[in-house]
């Protein structure tokens, strides 16, 4: 019999439920606990079908000593190390399975009960979190929750970032439901929604952090205080601009609503400014900083057709990586 037929066959004798091991034949049983997942050790991550998918990379990989699944986002972590000589970075994280090869494991699982709702990333980062990661919050607009990705180690922490641009994968010409409700990966390039950034920023004093990356020309940010999405248009407000190397261009969208090719609501008399330039934004006529347009891999473009934030590099360097993000002022 075939080393894979062997192996697969292997797998079939796997208990299915998270509190029993998974058992194969050839190198003794994984164990888990339950709403735990072991960090700043993962050497690997990809999204799988099942704990089961990751528990077989994991075996497969001679440098993996330990793995986190995350049930919510499907979501494999290869680990290098196990919590044998790392307790500390072994944390509570609801809806997340941590397996190694240590028999008493199961005993390390955290009961839902015992979880703290945390409201948003700030709250996290106060509670000790200190890598970034996918969460789950729940501020008191969302009572379901929602699933964020949280930035808990830009200057400040606990950021709950709404936008990122990493390497072209996701198209950002949609149209306004999409944009209404998010689209992408959370672990890569996505649009958080706009619904959800109205409803967070519906309470409390936020923060906007803007980092933009050209690569050959480095990188920079910008920050303004006070940040409000509101009214059925997602109209942009902010206090004011309060710094950062990038310079201020969104001075010009202060007051602005949504616009996408679809729906149409930019400052331009003649064109449909989310048409020309293919993508969602609070356009003026058209703009002076405009993160969601077409991702270009050259480093320069023909003017205004790419990522840009005109006050740092102008309008002809295309941004690389870039990313927006709020954080609740206490």
């Amino acid at each position: 019999m075939g080393l894979i037929t062997a192996f697969l066959l292997s797998c079939l004798a796997l208990y299915c439920s998270s509190q029993n091991p998974i058992r194969f034949a050839s190198s003794g049983t994984q164990f888990a606990a339950e709403n735990r997942a072991l960090v700043n050790h993962t050497f690997h991550w990809k999204t799988v079908s099942s704990h089961v998918v990751c528990g077989r990379d994991c075996l497969l990989d001679s440098k993996c000593e330990s793995f986190n699944y995350h049930t919510s986002k499907r979501m494999c972590e290869l680990n290098d190390a196990s919590r044998a000589y790392n307790s500390s970075d072994l944390l509570k994280l609801r809806e997340s399975l941590y397996f190694d090869y240590s028999s008493d494991t199961g005993l390390l699982s955290v009961p839902l009960k015992d979880f703290v709702k945390y409201s948003d990333c700030s709250e996290l980062y106060q509670a000790g979190y200190r890598y970034n990661g996918v969460f789950t919050i729940y501020p008191i607009t969302i009572v379901k929750g929602l699933q964020v990705y949280c930035d808990l180690e830009t200057v400040g922490g606990g950021w709950i970032v709404f936008q990122s641009r990493q390497d072209g994968s996701v198209g950002f010409n949609r149209t306004w439901a999409e944009y209404q409700s998010g689209f992408g990966d959370l672990h890569t390039e996505f649009w958080l929604g706009n619904d959800a950034l109205r409803d967070l920023t519906s309470t409390g004093t936020w923060k906007l952090r803007v980092d933009i990356e050209h690569g050959q020309e480095g990188s920079s940010w910008a920050t303004y205080d006070g940040l409000v999405i509101q009214g059925a248009l997602y109209t942009l407000y902010f206090d004011h601009y309060s710094g950062g190397l990038a310079g201020d261009a969104l001075a010009k969208h202060k007051g602005v609503p949504f616009s996408t090719y679809d729906k149409d609501n930019d400052q331009h008399i003649t064109i449909n400014c989310g048409h020309l330039f293919g993508g969602g934004w609070w356009f003026t006529g058209c703009f002076e900083g405009y993160l969601n347009g077409i991702y270009h891999h050259t480093d320069t473009v023909e003017a205004e057709r790419g990522v840009h934030w005109s006050t740092w590099k102008g309008f002809k360097l295309t941004m690389k990586k870039c990313s927006m993000k709020i954080q609740r002022e206490i």
